[in-house]
């Protein structure tokens, strides 16, 4: 342990605090140990077991942020690790639902394409810019997250219900291509801002 959070922990009620700040990276953690064993459910066709690891993953994202506000304990460390694991995530899925043939492959590719998009940008406005733009997520993010990670969800749940195997989601799948690609002209107009010298959004 870290000698800072040793002589955190020796204050009145700092070992509450200690752990307290780790639980939420813990649970960031979770959900990158938990993305290898979905994909492997997925390869061998257990969905009811992959929608079973989907929704333990969308718990532990939504808690640990969650938790990091509620009590005070955000860091850029935890959010990076959000962020790792909510695209490690969602890449892995894309690629392996678009491979068993359970998602189109122009959807995983537009959504992908959006994330290459937002690093070469970030990329040109830190060379060009010598500033790093700022990377936290804003509403249309986490809005575009919140509905790709639903829409991977429901394709599971319809592959382990054959009832629901064939019913579309191509207008659902329109939708988070909107908000997608909403998100990346947000994030794109704020960061031209930032490269300008003016406050983003």
């Amino acid at each position: 342990m870290p000698l800072a959070y040793l002589s955190l922990a020796a204050r009145p009620g700092g070992f509450v605090i200690a752990i307290r700040r780790q639980i939420p990276n813990a649970l960031s953690l979770l959900r990158l140990l938990l993305t290898p064993w979905l994909l492997l459910m997925i390869l061998h066709q257990q969905f009811a077991a992959a929608v079973s690891i989907m929704l333990l993953a969308l718990i532990s994202d939504g808690l640990d942020g969650y938790l990091a506000r509620y009590w005070q304990v955000e860091s850029s460390l935890g959010a990076w690790l959000d962020a790792v694991a909510d695209k490690l995530l969602l890449w892995s899925l894309l690629i392996v639902l678009s491979v068993q043939h359970l998602m189109p492959w122009w959807y995983s590719y537009l959504l992908m394409g959006r994330d290459v998009v937002l690093v070469m940008a970030a990329l040109l406005c830190r060379w060009y810019g010598e500033r790093t733009p700022p990377l936290h997520p804003n509403l249309w993010g986490k809005m575009a997250i919140a509905a790709q990670m639903l829409v991977a969800l429901w394709v599971l749940i319809s592959a382990a219900d054959e009832q629901l195997r064939y019913l579309s989601l191509s207008g659902f799948m329109i939708i988070v291509v909107i908000l997608s690609l909403g998100s990346l002209l947000s994030y794109l107009m704020s960061w031209l801002r930032f490269w300008k010298g003016a406050e983003p959004w």
